[in-house]
């Protein structure tokens, strides 16, 4: 936003709400500044984002007749003891209720970890304190707004107090005000316990004098982004933070442990339990196993009892991951440029939008390569160019960077990945004038038409070897996961490297990978052939609906005794596993032939015409008695 021009002040920016009375900002900042000299940053930092008119008040928490919270002026409301951020339709901060002396160590930690210091408004006395985070986009909060982004900010704040073991307070709560004066409190200090909580920061509050009623720790002054929230703070406090209708959800989809034996019910209630807990601690989960192995008539071994939990402890310190809708938050590209402004988030963001259109562009070109060299084809650029529906130039661009043939199956090991346009590069550090590296095969068996030359590369090592089988297995898998790409060949790994646990996991991948884009592509062609049996009923409705009702009775009375003769087969074969799934697999087929039926019907009722009568008054048509028997 343009900077606010307040009178001779310098230019400070400011929401776009104080534009028409930018001399009620100019007030309140003069008035925090008389009241606070040593929060001249802080003030900046909030005041030109609060509401114009937010709502404060002097007795909030205080020893008095009565509490309320009003309306005020900003330049009046600054320096009142407690003083509400949030607009009624924008949620401006994010503010913790911190109700122990341990807020300030707590935000040390979570400094550390990558989150802007929260600005600390301390209770001098107890040591209770208000953490306040400034938006840097503000979350809209009146009618017509989106969901998404309060469900963000909520669970932002739940992080945050989970982290700070405090409560979030909700938008436009009010807090503790730093400019808030000891004269504009009404009625008496609420003063908790018999001594302060922090003797040194009740002693220097008394010896400043400054006549403010908290003792504020600014923090960075740097306007956070729920985003940045959610992703640092997730994995740890996840759990923590559930909202209690998601939690209750959850335990309530668990329904009762196991009773196929003691070791299922030990796994299942150790489990849960250390799923509500978060806990992480192997000794812990131990130790809770134990008490309920202990509760069994009769109890398991300690050796069983310590394997399951040493598998909990490993599950949970490396795999769980509770979902508590920070998942969905994390998603997307732009999860880790959070705190940039909108010109950086905007050039990462087209940055990563090339690298992963020449990542797509060089996985084509790496599948037409391995085809054409499984082929017995040539590996111009031409031919891969034509081969991954990409252009020439393109192909031009990426092709010293391009995988070579050594990759993939060729017929000919000592084949060159070469064209007439382009060569092979020199080996790195070579004089001019070197012949360029040929690329070969990674097997131990494959010739090298070089070996006996002086200037020939040396074979490759079982490093290389093992990177391109893992480049080759990554492409496998990349092309069968393409949108609308038909599943790949699995590539064949040399036998050396078949037992390597990397080479066994792509490898799983790939043949995972290959499965979905076979199933996928057994959906598309059972929805393309949906299609055409839906068009071939409403063509014949709207010919003769008599006729189409014929026919239709004929081809039920076909699908019958189809399936009829396979369910009678696999009865004769004794195979009820495959009797039964057959059963349900005719009634589903049933159900979606009825439903393209009535489908068909109602689209040919819609385009069919209604006969006029004498007097005027539209008909039905005669054939829907016909179009619906049922």
């Amino acid at each position: 936003l343009p900077p606010l021009t307040l009178g001779t002040a310098p230019a400070v920016p400011a929401a776009p709400w104080h534009a028409a009375r930018p001399h009620l900002l100019a007030s309140a900042l003069s008035a925090a500044d008389a009241a606070a000299p040593h929060l001249h940053s802080l003030a900046r930092h909030l005041l030109p984002w609060a509401p114009r008119r937010p709502s404060a008040s002097q007795d909030l928490r205080s020893i008095s007749r009565s509490a309320s919270t009003a309306p005020l002026l900003l330049d009046s409301a600054v320096t009142c003891p407690w003083l509400s951020w949030d607009a009624e339709e924008a949620r401006n901060v994010l503010a913790i209720d911190i109700d122990h002396a341990d807020g300030p160590d707590l935000v040390a930690d979570l400094a550390a970890g990558g989150l802007p210091r929260p600005t600390l408004t301390i209770d001098p006395w107890s040591g209770r304190s208000h953490a306040t985070w400034r938006l840097a986009t503000p979350v809209a909060m009146g009618d017509g707004s989106r969901v998404g982004p309060r469900i963000l900010a909520d669970l932002a704040a739940r992080l945050l107090a989970a982290a700070l073991r405090g409560t979030p307070l909700p938008h436009r709560a009010p807090t503790k005000s730093p400019w808030g004066r000891v004269d504009a409190l009404v009625g008496l200090p609420l003063r908790r316990g018999t001594s302060p909580a922090v003797p040194a920061v009740w002693e220097g509050w008394q010896e400043a004098r400054t006549g403010l009623l908290w003792h504020t720790e600014p923090g960075d002054l740097r306007p956070v982004e729920l985003r940045e929230i959610v992703a640092a703070l997730a994995d740890d406090y996840g759990e923590e933070a559930a909202a209690p209708a998601t939690v209750r959800r959850i335990r309530r989809r668990r329904g009762d442990p196991s009773a196929l034996g003691r070791n299922c019910a030990l796994f299942d209630v150790t489990r849960w339990w250390a799923y509500d807990r978060a806990e992480r601690d192997g000794g812990a989960i131990l130790a809770h196993a134990q008490a309920v192995n202990a509760g069994f008539a009769d109890p398991l071994p300690a050796s069983e009892v310590a394997a399951t939990a040493r598998s909990i402890a490993r599950f949970m310190s490396s795999r769980y991951r509770p979902r508590t809708g920070a998942e969905q938050v994390r998603r997307g590209r732009d999860r880790d440029t959070a705190g940039a402004d909108l010109k950086a988030r905007r050039a990462i963001a087209g940055q990563r939008s090339a690298a992963a259109r020449r990542a797509s562009s060089v996985e084509a070109a790496t599948a037409a390569i391995r085809r054409l060299a499984e082929a017995g084809q040539p590996a111009t650029q031409a031919t891969v160019a034509k081969a991954a529906g990409l252009s020439e130039r393109t192909v031009r661009t990426l092709w010293l960077t391009l995988p070579t043939p050594a990759l993939a199956p060729m017929h000919d090991p000592a084949r060159r990945c070469v064209s007439g346009s382009a060569a092979a590069p020199a080996a790195p550090g070579a004089p001019e004038g070197t012949p360029p590296v040929l690329h070969q095969i990674p097997s131990d068996s494959a010739p090298f038409p070089h070996q006996n030359r002086s200037d020939a590369p040396a074979p490759p090592t079982a490093e290389a070897r093992l990177a391109a089988v893992l480049a080759v297995l990554q492409a496998s898998a990349r092309e069968s996961a393409r949108r609308g790409a038909a599943p790949a060949a699995l590539p064949d790994v040399p036998t050396d490297l078949e037992r390597h646990p990397e080479v066994r996991r792509l490898r799983r991948l790939a043949a995972d990978a290959a499965a979905g884009a076979r199933r996928r592509a057994e959906a598309r062609q059972a929805r393309h052939e949906a299609g055409e049996r839906r068009a071939d009923m409403a063509s014949r409705l709207r010919a003769d609906p008599r006729a189409a009702w014929s026919w239709w009775r004929d081809t039920l009375a076909t699908l019958d005794e189809e399936w009829d003769l396979r369910q009678l087969a696999a009865e004769e074969d004794g195979d009820s596993r495959r009797a039964d799934l057959l059963r349900a697999q005719r009634d589903t087929t049933m159900s979606a032939r009825w439903s393209q039926w009535r489908a068909a019907v109602r689209a040919a009722v819609r385009d069919a015409a209604p006969p006029v009568r004498r007097d005027g008054i539209p008909a039905a048509p005669d054939a829907i008695d016909l179009l619906i028997p049922w």
